[in-house]
């Protein structure tokens, strides 16, 4: 929650200092910086649980530093925090960073009449401190590349788009991905995006229309966010699009890394920051004009800018989030490593899985990606699968079988993987149906090591002993509550 607050502060904070930096007046910053920080695109990162994504402080102050580097003005410190900020850029998400580059190229080129030696001089400066502080995190990157989890996804469906065998994971979820090109103003349909604020729009088009100095160069960072928001193909509805091929195609087929980019709406944070500083732009040439002088109007702009980009997100609210209630107890004279479940569960399950980690804090099974099929390790399912105990726990979570039959070498096998104990923790199933899940889950570990070890807060942990012989499991969602974990 605090993380939450702070990224929403920093967004309209950068902001302002980026809109400083280009020269606006302090009322077309404060209108940049609201509408920021109430975007549906910072929202929508928030909400849906990528707070590295939201994160733009680091964008916009390596922005506002290469302003002042192109113009000429800052101090002898300006190179150095700017070439931080672009290594946080980096070292935060890790595609923000090219995207800064897109955005650095057009902007640079947009004050091109007042560079001077000193001026690439010190961009200079700032270009090799941020590559000292990144390149050691890309060595280490690119050492084990190949083997990071989710970098190689192969997809054997047909692709509906000119018959292609998509082999290519990354190319079908770009497609599947894509805006269609009305998005800023209409929501592209089946898409989880928002559009954008018509306030900020029609102040930003006030600023291009009137020739703002500078406000061709930001409406370029906006068309290049916005076109290659479009994914590879252009898409003119909410089914499959045309087989017209777009820029996002060729740099993700040539461009060094960016095969990995599958996520076309990524872009959208240059139109977002472009808009921002657009709209305050048409603030101030009204505020030159003699309108919006007063400070009842500005605020009603504030309202009205913070009002409208809230609406236009679908009235997507940053909620405070709740831990799920557990009892710490249950993990007394818990040794590890744990079995954990459920084994294969969904984002928010494996969530609360790793949330109990932080109590217990011993090795499981759950963890690094492994709850997303598509980002588990090399070997992560093959182990899975092969073992019948990890095997069946799995079936059980997906419903599949009666029953099934364990044998004394499937358990030994899980002890020299290094499992020692097997919980039953609540707090990681599903809220409506907890008390179930739970009885499912110690039924199986009943049938296998008897009563458990322990019991604390409606569940329980068992240690993992050997077998004597075959022994039949359930795999049944259990109808009620188990009575012995009251």
């Amino acid at each position: 929650n605090l993380a939450c607050v702070g990224i929403l502060a920093s967004a309209g904070w950068g902001m302002w200092m980026l809109a400083r930096a280009v020269g606006l007046s302090a009322a077309g910053a404060l209108v940049a910086g609201v509408g920021l920080e109430s975007s549906g695109f910072v929202l929508h990162h928030l909400n849906s649980g990528r707070p590295t994504q939201a994160v733009t402080l680091f964008f916009l102050l390596a922005l506002a530093g290469l302003v002042l580097l192109a113009k000429g003005e800052g101090g002898r410190r300006t190179p150095v925090w700017t070439g931080l900020a672009v290594a946080g850029i980096a070292l935060t998400y890790w595609y923000n960073a090219f995207f800064f580059l897109a955005a650095a190229g057009l902007i640079w080129f947009a004050y091109r009449e007042h560079l001077n030696r000193r001026a690439w001089k010190r961009a200079l400066v700032a270009a090799t401190l941020a590559t000292a502080v990144v390149l050691p995190f890309v060595f280490q990157l690119g050492q084990a590349f190949e083997t990071l989890p989710g970098v190689g996804r192969l997809d054997g469906r047909v692709d509906e788009i000119s018959g292609w065998i998509a082999q290519d994971y990354g190319l079908r979820a770009a497609i599947e991905g894509s805006e269609w090109p009305i998005w800023p103003i209409w929501p592209t349909p089946n898409q989880d995006g928002a559009s954008l604020s018509v306030l900020l729009l029609a102040f930003a088009g006030f600023a291009i229309w009137k020739r703002t100095p500078g406000s061709l160069g930001w409406g370029a960072v906006f068309g290049v966010g916005w076109l290659f928001s479009l994914g590879p193909f252009l898409r003119l509805g909410a089914g499959t699009p045309t087989e017209i091929p777009l820029p996002f195609l060729w740099i993700y087929r040539h461009v060094p890394f960016l095969d990995r980019l599958w996520w076309p709406d990524r872009w959208e944070i240059l139109c977002i920051v472009a808009l921002c500083v657009l709209a305050g732009m048409g603030v101030d040439q009204l505020r030159k004009q003699g309108r919006l002088k007063s400070q009842g109007a500005l605020g009603l702009v504030l309202l009205l800018t913070l009002a409208m980009s809230i609406l236009r997100s679908g009235g997507l609210f940053v909620s405070h989030s709740v831990l799920p209630s557990s009892d710490t107890t249950l993990y007394e004279g818990l040794e590890g490593p744990v079995l954990s479940t459920p084994v294969w569960g969904d984002s928010e399950t494996a969530g609360f899985v790793l949330l109990s980690q932080t109590q217990h804090e011993l090795a499981m099974n759950s963890g690094l990606g492994q709850h997303l099929a598509s980002h588990r390790p090399p070997g992560f399912s093959a182990v899975v699968e092969e073992n019948a105990v990890l095997a069946a726990l799995v079936r059980l979570e997906a419903g599949g079988a009666s029953s099934t039959v364990v044998l004394p070498a499937d358990v030994e096998a899980l002890r020299q993987l290094g499992f020692r104990a097997a919980l039953v923790d609540p707090a990681a199933y599903m809220a409506d149906i907890k008390e179930r899940w739970a009885a499912s889950y110690a039924a199986f570990f009943t049938a296998l090591w008897g009563e458990p070890e322990h019991i604390a807060g409606g569940g329980a942990w068992w240690r993992i002993g050997s077998l004597e012989g075959p022994v039949e499991v359930p795999l049944r969602l259990a109808t009620r509550p188990d009575r012995r974990l009251r």
